[in-house]
């Protein structure tokens, strides 16, 4: 049996899109069992052709243990992965698998970022990640600080943003000095590798314990996590 995956999303849902397509050609060994959204957006749109459940989650009902229970209503009681793609809320999450508190397991958990989360000021906060770093913001950001490179990351969910371990980091250069350009270039990117390493991941093929970054296991000979 394939294992069970909630998506939750903002907008217009490309990358939920392309993971969709990951079941049909492949790419993807899994079972979308549903999508949260948080605003009326594309992806909603999309889930409903392709015969998946959706559920709204507005900020009002947002009270602690409301997202694990909603995770459960989706998937039963099994073993569940998620995926925020483009979800602009902040999830609730467990210090830990062994946290008795509200929230969502990090071993379980995964956000795709439009940007370089390994580059970090000296405080050791991301330079394109953090609290409303997000879109469009992220790609703008890059071309505005003058990077020579941004790129797509994607990490493990903590209680703080951005700041899980990162399983998956790609450099897009920036060629034109517009974010609208970068942006195509990352958008490329996601779509080639998001299937991918979500497979990898609902495979346990990369995973932590959940609480310690230095206990990230990933296969062997893979290539995509941060140089530093």
């Amino acid at each position: 049996m394939s294992p069970k995956v909630v998506f939750c999303a903002s907008g217009g849902g490309t990358g939920f899109d392309n993971c969709c397509a990951g079941l049909e050609d492949g790419r993807l060994d899994a079972n979308i069992v549903g999508l949260i959204h948080n605003v009326p957006c594309g992806a909603v749109d999309i889930a409903k052709k392709r015969g998946i459940r959706t559920r709204y989650f507005p900020k009002s009902e947002r009270v602690p243990g409301a997202h694990e229970a909603l995770v459960r209503e989706l998937s039963g009681d099994d073993e569940c992965f998620g995926m925020a793609s483009g979800a602009l809320w902040k999830l609730e999450m467990k210090d830990g698998p062994d946290d008795p508190g509200p929230g969502l397991d990090p071993r379980y958990w995964v956000n795709i970022h439009p940007g370089l989360l390994s580059l970090r000021y000296p405080d050791r906060q991301p330079v394109l990640g953090g609290h409303r770093m997000h879109g469009d913001i992220v790609h703008d950001t890059a071309v505005h600080l003058g990077l020579r490179d941004s790129g797509l990351a994607m990490h493990f969910m903590t209680k703080e943003f951005d700041d899980g371990p990162i399983i998956f980091e790609y450099p897009v250069p920036i060629i034109y000095r517009e974010g609208r350009h970068l942006k195509r270039g990352v958008n490329a990117m996601e779509h080639y590798f998001q299937p991918w390493v979500t497979d990898l991941v609902v495979h346990k093929q990369i995973q932590w314990d959940g609480k310690n970054g230095w206990s990230l296991v990933v296969p062997k000979g893979y290539r995509f996590l941060p140089s530093s």
